[in-house]
């Protein structure tokens, strides 16, 4: 029984009533007189009506008050994210977020309590737009040994000769490249160290190093997103990309990978212009004794990386480099078309999946309709939509079922009124109401609805008879993580992809779906302090617990000093985030360094600090 259902109501006044006059503790109205009984009745049933009003204003104020202060978007899924590799059918391929790949995985599903098992479609697209080329990475070389790569396998070739002075401080990776490649601009080279601790110095060294193609000088940078275009900083595409849920989600998957990757610059470089004879590196020679560089190609294009800082045998052997890597985030995207009247439509949009963002919305015209923040009197006017997300967005604890019981009991107590007041056409009213609401009762229980409410589109247009084109992006939330690396990915948008050579290089994780009341409140309440920026000791610790959430428990901000990994550099302060975890919420190792490197990545995109953060684990 409710704490602040009727009869619980009830039974406590009755109680109290019975200590205050002196009889016995009893809860049996049948003691009382008739009159006694009927109105603690009705102040039961009166106190219960004020508790709901109670509840629904304060729902409405939180909810006026998250309307005004803070955007919607906040409340939204955060989609799974991964690594894959791909090989192209064409010499040179731009891939970009309409590319789609598929996973089948089999969901756990209870049928008249058997565990049955479905399979579920999960959909991967690329995060920003890449080049591809055909091509692949057959050598590597560092050190006394150089490495064969064969189906992506690092292969022992040869050590060095005996008496030859290493050095450990130049990397050769040799590359297999399709002679009809045009340029090389954009070619992205993914590195990966099995051992975590070697990571950070690792990454700096290279994104500090100088770097040749066979000889000639070439310049590489982090990362591997295309430069963007110039039509792109204009001021429109700026506010659209700030309000933009799948823009802004991307750049924080793109951020989180950005370290492993090395790219070369837009400089016209042209493959014909690095072809030799013989491209094989003087130092190699050199090193390895030539039986064993004999069946190694002379086309092999040679990329020599002159670090910054040596490199150790264990950094040598736990190093992966791979040519066609690229992010992708947990999306698909949904096309239908709807016929709009002037003024407000109410489009709701169904899916199986949740929903995550809209991408485009236009209509016969070419008007391309434009997000609004909040609607009201000022842009009634003009052209534009809203999301709504339903039980995602509201702060009312009582779903859907709840609020259509309620109603039922309320209109049933109203006709009782009516009828004992005579006016039989109102009472028959109240009567066909109670039967329709109850056959929409037992059709919801009969269909399953879902407790989180359908997401639903508001529509502002000033002209009739207009078809509007919607395209929205839907993700699977967290039944998308846990798909293990080397799982073979389908093509489903992309014919000149290689059909079987899309694979996972990473495990998927990351996906996040409706939040907790709790959450909400955490993340409101850091929206509220902060405006979304990180500035004080107080909106870091706000920042940690949102992160966390229940997991943790305690946070220390410390001032500190440390040695910086660039040979430029010496002692760098720093600002220290030290965490204290929650005992009964345990994390896996993967699991805590993942939700780590995503507290380091918000820090950094969010803060106004010029110090550089560490985060650290008590």
């Amino acid at each position: 029984m409710l704490a602040n259902s009727k009869d619980a109501i009830k039974s406590r006044m009755i109680r109290n009533a019975s200590g205050i006059w002196g009889y016995q503790d009893t809860e049996d109205i049948n003691s009382f007189d008739p009159i006694v009984g009927m109105i603690i009745g009705a102040l039961a049933e009166e106190i219960y009506n004020v508790s709901e009003e109670i509840k629904k204003t304060d729902a409405r104020i939180v909810e006026k008050l998250f309307d005004l202060l803070i955007n919607q978007d906040v409340f939204t899924h955060f989609p799974a994210h991964a690594l894959v590799k791909a090989k192209t059918t064409q010499p040179q391929v731009s891939i970009s977020e309409l590319y789609q790949f598929n996973f089948i995985k089999k969901v756990p599903k209870t049928v008249k309590e058997e565990t049955v098992y479905t399979n579920k479609t999960i959909c991967f697209t690329p995060t920003t737009e890449l080049r591809l080329f055909k091509g692949e990475v057959k050598y590597f070389a560092a050190g006394n040994q150089i490495f064969e790569i064969l189906d992506q396998v690092k292969e022992p070739l040869a050590n060095a000769e005996k008496g030859i002075v290493f050095d450990f401080s130049r990397l050769y990776i040799g590359l297999k490249l399709d002679n009809t490649i045009d340029k090389i601009d954009g070619l992205s080279l993914m590195f990966s160290i099995k051992n975590k601790l070697n990571e950070g110095r690792f990454y700096n060294s290279i994104s500090n190093a100088t770097w040749k193609i066979n000889n000639k000088d070439v310049d590489f940078r982090q990362g591997f997103e295309l430069p963007q275009h110039a039509q792109d900083k204009s001021l429109d595409e700026i506010f659209r990309k700030e309000t933009d849920i799948s823009y802004k989600t991307c750049r924080y998957v793109n951020e989180f990978y950005r370290s492993k990757f090395m790219t070369i610059e837009n400089h016209n470089y042209f493959l014909k212009d690095f072809i030799k004879s013989d491209s094989l590196p003087e130092e190699l020679k050199r090193k390895f004794p030539g039986n064993i560089l004999k069946p190694v190609p002379r086309d092999i294009f040679w990329i020599e990386i002159q670090l910054s800082q040596p490199v150790s045998s264990e950094i040598i052997n736990d190093l992966t480099v791979l040519l066609n890597s690229f992010p992708v985030v947990n999306r698909e995207i949904n096309e239908f078309s709807q016929l709009l009247t002037r003024g407000i439509n109410i489009i709701p949009l169904t899916t199986e999946d949740l929903f995550f963002d809209i991408k485009s919305i236009s209509d016969t015209r070419g008007t391309l309709y434009k997000p609004f923040h909040s609607y009201g009197s000022e842009n009634a006017n003009e052209e534009g939509y809203m999301i709504r997300h339903g039980g995602i967005a509201r702060f009312d604890s009582r779903d859907a079922k709840e609020t259509i019981n309620h109603l039922i009991d309320l209109i049933r107590d109203e006709r009782a009124s009516f009828a004992l007041l005579g006016t039989d056409l109102i009472s028959s009213e109240l009567i066909q109401l109670d039967q329709i609401i109850s056959r929409l009762k037992q059709r919801l229980e009969t269909n399953n609805v879902r407790d989180d409410s359908n997401s639903y589109l508001i529509l502002n247009c000033n002209s009739n008879f207009e078809r509007a084109n919607v395209q929205f992006w839907t993700t699977s939330g967290e039944l998308a993580n846990s798909i293990r690396s080397n799982s073979k990915l389908t093509i489903q948008n992309g014919s000149d992809l290689d059909t079987n050579s899309v694979i996972m290089i990473t495990n998927s994780f990351g996906a996040r779906q409706k939040l907790s009341k709790e959450d909400k409140l955490n993340r409101l309440r850091r929206m509220l302090l902060s405006k979304g920026r990180v500035v004080t000791k107080e909106d870091i610790k706000a920042l940690c617990f949102e992160h966390f959430g229940t997991e943790l428990s305690e946070v220390e901000i410390k001032k500190g000093v440390y040695l910086d990994p660039s040979p430029q550099k010496g002692l760098v302060r720093s600002l220290d985030v030290f965490l204290k975890l929650d005992t009964q919420d345990k994390l896996t190792g993967d699991e805590l360094e993942q939700k780590i490197n995503e507290l380091k990545i918000i820090l950094k995109q969010e803060s106004l600090n010029l110090l550089p953060f560490r985060v650290f684990i008590r």
